[in-house]
């Protein structure tokens, strides 16, 4: 055996057969001298040595180690040892990682993103993007909007928060330019890439307009947007098996690399942006250099032939990918460029449908796993050398729908946070800290926090593909360093930038380490260690606990001041003030804080009023604001007489901004509360429900007398039930019509109660009249009082619907998916409309009846004006899904409420406005169920409610003008499900409980009225904010034929306000300042329930004495039924002289 010194390595680090412990060797293990290294030393009669062991194993039963040097123990001293264990030759093996520890902290939930509208989407990419100012995601069901919130934003989002309208169609990837924190590209399956400049201050409203759009011909979905790292203006795009480089600034193709094999599945850029690694459908993985237009390393990657994903490891020689085996395994390969065929190292998980994303940061070779779907994001640090990944700390919480990683530029770097990963559930943005730990945070650590790209770019889109290359600068993190400068960068619109001339910087290349034996001999003189130096304590930096965020600007620490009248931002702020307010100046604060205490000063001496601590709240800045509004409208429709004397007059001027959109929304109907009336209301013992009828039809429709079910069983029975007489229903067989054949849908008459009309599969209408006694239907009948029947006899009549307003007028959809209109007193059909070129399944009426809408299988909305066309005077898109659907009008027939499927079979309810619908203004996914949602809408109160057979649930929406038109109510749950609903006219609520709709709901077993009502305080009065004049659509406002001769009468109005109750809008008509004069000498304040805000007036002497008398009534009733004991119990005690006191 040959001895080994310390200048030479053991050939192949591997120990000779002979030295294999098994042979006759004592030896023991003891701790090496740092680094917790291993060391065993051996002793085989006169030969010494000392082995550096990096691992051991078992062989044929032989342990076997593999060791870094084998030194002859005799020859070396201790500090030589000490040298050698230290060498970078091994050091890296054992060096322990400064982010091993790095844990995952997820704030409270108050500080995420929160009541967000996501749906699902088919995307291969990671669905989330950021910048240091921003973050961008797919919004909506059909993903076609981008949410695009600021960075460090939290809380919840409103309906109506203003969105990117970014495209027609699904938006699939998107990215943030590295070196502008506003400038988005986005990318859709419309073929159609965008470019958006997002202002400073976020989306204060709806963006529609782009900066510019690029496409080429023949284009295809695009797959993917990138960004290049270090030339500015240079987007890279792929699109089917074609993959392109843009120059956006001028709006260009530069050029179009093309995959002859199959469609790209994912891009990375080297850190250099030299080189550009694509994975593609074709089970291959390939580094392309762009500007030669040729692909220089190809190698087969994952084995199955489903989406897999790549990413360069900063600018070294690997890139990693992320896919799936032939058994759906997902797997993690990394490979070395210089070595592209073989997988030089690889994990295999578990078997899951959802893709791994590779979410890497070169800075400090972190990198993060989120699975689509899972609950959990992987952390792995990436080595130099084997084993390529080491697993950290894993995070565990929401099932992630996609993640990213935030720009090292906005991360919160004196609390520790060495990287922040955004994770996208299904209604919120967790952001999730990665912190290391350490004892204090009041010093900058920069062994945390290398140096990081900046945001300058060292070269354009132009200079790269001439062959130039180029570095980008990088920049210290340290606060200190920069002190009154910003480090998010926004750069303003697109089309104002200009492309200066940048000179390119040659990057010095760093001289290689020295090793060991350059370094000089292994004494002890080399290895001493330099005396310790305590490090300057950095400035304390504040730390912005409102939003989460760290002031990385270096500014001193901001001084509580305290709160006057110029820091005001309310509505009654002036432009100035808030000017002032946004300064930030510490100097103008304290400025402002001394005049402010001098003013309260003085105006205590003048004996003014202090209001300057008064700090108004939500209710009245809401009603000054309205004020506001009205006297501008009031002014600019009115006289053109302005108070010049006034010298803080308001110019007649339409305000920006509504105050729904500054305050935030208030439904009247917010907190609307479902009720099922009393017990002897109810019908009880119901039976033979028929659940077989078909889509078009709602199976239970009512009036304000009686009802009618289909019973199961032959001859198409339809029980006619009287609501008058509650109670349980006879064990026998119930009163009902006999039509002979199938029912298919049926309705009753609005303007009288006991006519029915009944569609049936034998292509006839059946007119039936219920003329017993008293109106109440005693025994069955099979005989109409008319029946209508198409000339050319149609196989079935599928929807009957009769008009709103007309007499005698009733529309009809036949199988031929013709829609007719009946006049029912002659029993011809006046008008047939043009026909569908598919199932028809729905019908509405407008409101004003001069229109028709329908819905129909072929995935259409059309609109029909009966009287002047027979075809559709417009159309749109709609449902996809084959289930069925229903639509129906709204805001006085000014927009559509469709309701219907999707392909996967998920509830959507479609916003169009009716006179245009080409486009969708909102879609809201429900949920997934099998039944079709049925809405029932209620004029006054514009509110939609919405259930289905089967459900438990009726949903509540308020529809407004204003985006995004539906506004969750309070929804109401119900104890059994719901077989059906009928919602009766207006007429018929108590107003008087706030009663402001009622149903008639049907269950399996029994029918029950279910009343809505609005909590009020001031219930004494009449709400009428709440109940407007209403129309009275249970009387005709025209007869037949005046409709068809082209007529328009609307209908007439009813106050619902009964005699015996004053209105609540009376109240504040009274309440007026009195004057010195005519002021009584005790006022009494009340409090307004209107729109939940503050009243500002007094009640009237008269009705402020009847509550008192009413109140000193109330409390001696409730006296003399009392014992009342007024003696005190210290009354009983013994007390203390006065003089006892002073000792």
């Amino acid at each position: 055996m040959r001895r080994v010194y310390a200048t030479e390595r053991l050939e192949n680090d591997i120990i000779p057969r002979e030295l294999m412990l098994n042979q006759s060797f004592s030896c023991w293990w003891t701790a090496a001298p740092s680094d917790n290294v291993v060391s065993h030393r051996a002793t085989r009669e006169t030969t010494k040595l000392y082995i550096v062991v990096r691992r051991a194993w078992f062989q044929s039963t032989a342990l076997c180690l593999e060791v870094i040097y084998i030194v002859d123990f005799d020859c070396l001293t201790c500090s030589q040892v000490v040298t050698l264990v230290n060498s970078d030759s091994m050091s890296w093996r054992f060096k322990a990682s400064k982010y091993k520890n790095a844990a995952p902290k997820v704030p409270k939930p108050d500080e995420w993103v929160r009541d967000l509208n996501i749906g699902s989407y088919q995307i291969n990419g990671q669905v989330i993007k950021a910048s240091a100012s921003f973050m961008a995601f797919n919004a909506d069901v059909a993903g076609s909007n981008l949410y695009v919130i600021p960075l460090n934003d939290t809380g919840r989002k409103p309906k109506n928060y203003p969105l990117l309208h970014a495209h027609s169609d699904l938006v699939t990837d998107l990215d943030f330019s590295p070196f502008d924190d506003g400038l988005l590209a986005t990318g859709s399956q419309d073929s159609m890439i965008k470019l958006w400049s997002i202002p400073e201050c976020g989306l204060s409203e709806t963006v529609m307009t782009p900066e510019c759009t690029l496409t080429r011909a023949h284009q295809r979905r695009i797959e993917n947007v990138l960004f290049h790292p270090v030339a500015d203006f240079l987007l890279s795009t792929s699109s089917g098996n074609a993959l392109t480089l843009w120059d956006i600034h001028k709006q260009e193709e530069l050029m179009t690399l093309n995959n002859e094999e199959d469609v790209f599945q994912s891009l990375s850029w080297k850190a250099d942006g030299s080189m550009l690694a694509t994975t593609s459908k074709d089970k291959k993985v390939r580094i392309w250099d762009p500007r030669a237009n040729s692909v220089t390393h190809s190698a087969d990657s994952h084995s199955s032939n489903r989406e897999s994903v790549t990413t360069w490891l900063g600018a070294s020689n690997r890139i990693l990918t992320s896919g799936f085996d032939s058994s759906r395994q997902r797997q993690v390969f990394v490979r070395d460029v210089r070595n592209f065929a073989q997988v030089e190292f690889s994990l295999v998980f578990d078997s899951s449908t959802g893709l791994l994303l590779p979410l890497f940061d070169a800075d400090t070779q972190m990198l993060f796993l989120a699975g689509k779907g899972d609950n959990t994001i992987g952390f792995h640090e990436v080595n130099e050398r084997d084993p390529i990944l080491t697993e950290g700390l894993r995070h565990t919480g929401q099932q992630s729908k996609g993640a990213c990683l935030v720009p090292k530029r906005a991360l919160r770097v004196m609390e520790g946070e060495a990287n922040r990963v955004l994770q996208l559930t299904a209604n919120a943005v967790v952001p999730i800290s990665y912190i290391v730990p350490r004892k204090s945070y009041r010093e900058f650590h920069a062994d945390l926090f290398p140096e990081t790209a900046g945001s300058e770019s060292p070269i354009y889109a132009s200079q790269w593909m001439t062959g130039t290359n180029a570095t980008v600068e990088k920049i210290l993190l340290d606060p200190s360093r920069w002190q009154g400068k910003n480090l998010h960068i926004i750069r303003g619109p697109l089309s104002q930038r200009k492309e200066e001339v940048k000179v390119v910087k040659t990057v010095p290349t760093p001289k290689p380490r020295k090793s060991v034996s350059d370094e000089g001999s292994l004494s002890s003189n080399n290895i001493m260690p330099k005396p310790f130096v305590a490090p300057k304590p950095s400035p304390r930096f504040s730390s912005n606990e409102g939003n989460g965020t760290t002031d990385n600007q270096g500014g001193p620490r901001p001084v509580a001041v305290r709160r006057s009248s110029s820091l005001r931002t309310g509505p009654s702020a002036t432009l100035e003030e808030k000017e002032n307010n946004t300064n930030g100046n510490l100097t103008d604060m304290s400025a402002k804080k001394r005049s402010d205490s001098d003013r309260t000063v003085n105006q205590a001496k003048n004996g003014e009023e202090d209001d300057v601590f008064k700090v108004p709240t939500t209710a009245q800045r809401r009603q000054m604001f309205q004020d506001r509004i009205n006297s501008v409208q009031e002014t600019s429709s009115g006289s053109n007489v302005v108070d010049s004397s006034s010298a803080n007059a308001v110019a007649a001027s339409p305000l920006p901004k509504r105050a729904t959109r500054i305050f935030g929304r208030v439904a009247k109907f917010r907190h609307l509360h479902g009720t099922v009336m009393p017990r002897n209301t109810h019908l009880e013992n119901f039976r033979g429900l028929d659940n077989a009828l078909p889509t078009e039809c709602n199976g239970f429709h009512g009036n304000p007398e009686r009802v009618a079910v289909p019973l199961n069983g032959p001859g198409g029975r339809i029980a006619i039930l009287e609501l008058k007489k509650g109670g349980r229903l006879p064990d026998g067989p119930l009163a009902a019509f006999f039509n002979t054949c199938k029912v298919l849908d049926f309705s009753w008459d609005p303007f009288n109660s006991r006519r029915l009309a009944v569609a049936c599969d034998d292509g006839r209408i059946r007119l039936w009249e219920v003329n017993g006694d008293g109106g109440i239907l005693m025994e069955s009948s099979n005989e109409p009082t008319k029946m209508l029947e198409v000339a050319q006899n149609t196989d079935r009549i599928t929807v009957v619907v009769f008009h709103p307003l007309a007499a005698d007028v009733m529309a009809s959809v036949s199988a031929d998916y013709v829609i007719r209109i009946w006049d029912t007193e002659s029993g011809a059909v006046t008008v047939q409309l043009e026909p569908h070129p598919d199932q028809v399944f729905g019908v509405a009426w407008s409101p004003c009846g001069s229109y028709i809408a329908s819905v129909c299988k072929d995935g259409k909305v059309r609109i029909f004006e009966p009287r002047a066309s027979r075809a559709a005077v417009r159309q749109g898109a709609g449902p996809n899904g084959v289930k069925g659907a229903r639509v129906t009008w709204a805001l006085d027939g000014k927009f559509l409420l469709v309701s219907g499927f999707d392909k996967s079979s998920q509830r959507l309810l479609y916003v169009f406005r009716s006179t245009d619908l080409t486009t969708s203004l909102n879609t809201l996914n429900l949920d997934v169920s099998p039944t079709l949602l049925i809405p029932y809408y209620d004029e006054d109160s514009a509110t939609l409610f919405l259930t289905g057979k089967g459900d438990t649930t009726i949903h509540c929406y308020e529809v407004s003008e204003d985006p995004p038109h539906l506004f969750p109510l309070s929804h109401h749950k119900c104890s059994t499900a719901l077989q059906g609903l009928a919602l009766l006219p207006k007429h018929v609520c108590q107003v008087k409980d706030v009663e402001f709709a009622r149903f008639v709901t049907l269950t399996s077993n029994s029918i029950e009225p279910l009343s809505f009502t609005v909590p009020r305080v001031k219930n004494d009065y009449f709400q009428d904010d709440l109940f407007p004049p209403t129309k009275v659509l249970w009387q005709p406002s025209m007869t037949a034929s005046q409709w068809f001769a082209g007529a328009n009468i609307p209908p007439k109005r009813m106050d619902l306000k009964p005699n015996d109750m004053e209105t609540l809008s009376s109240l504040k008509a009274q309440s007026t300042t009195p004057s010195a004069s005519t002021a009584p000498p005790i006022a009494e304040p009340i409090v307004s329930s209107i729109n939940g805000g503050v009243g500002g007036g007094f009640l009237s002497a008269v009705s402020a004495r009847k509550e008192r008398e009413k109140g000193a009534q109330l409390e001696a009733a409730i006296s003399s039924q009392l014992e009342v004991n007024l003696t005190l119990e210290q009354d009983g005690m013994v007390g203390v002289d006065e003089s006892e006191w002073d000792n």
